[in-house]
């Protein structure tokens, strides 16, 4: 099964500008372009177009995540370091 075509494609409303523009993409993106971390980790935090889209379709900082991302950080394992 191959989900190429799918994240080919991938777009969404950017929140501040209301433009459409792609997802961030694994492979030809770079994280640091995109994304900061904001309080101390918990929160991801979208630089540009591309990142807050990708931040709000994928809903990267629902309670769930920020969770996981709180017990990460006291065990040392989040941040990780090369996003910094």
């Amino acid at each position: 099964m191959s989900i190429t075509p799918a994240i080919r494609g991938a777009v969404a409303r950017d929140p501040h500008s209301g433009d459409i523009v792609p997802l961030f993409h694994l492979v030809q993106d770079d994280w640091r372009d995109h994304f900061c971390w904001r309080e101390s980790g918990l929160w991801i935090e979208g630089k540009t177009a591309v990142g807050r889209a990708t931040v709000e379709q994928l809903q990267l900082n629902r309670p769930l995540l920020r969770r996981s991302r709180t017990l990460w950080i006291r065990v040392g394992w989040h941040p990780p370091v090369d996003s910094l």
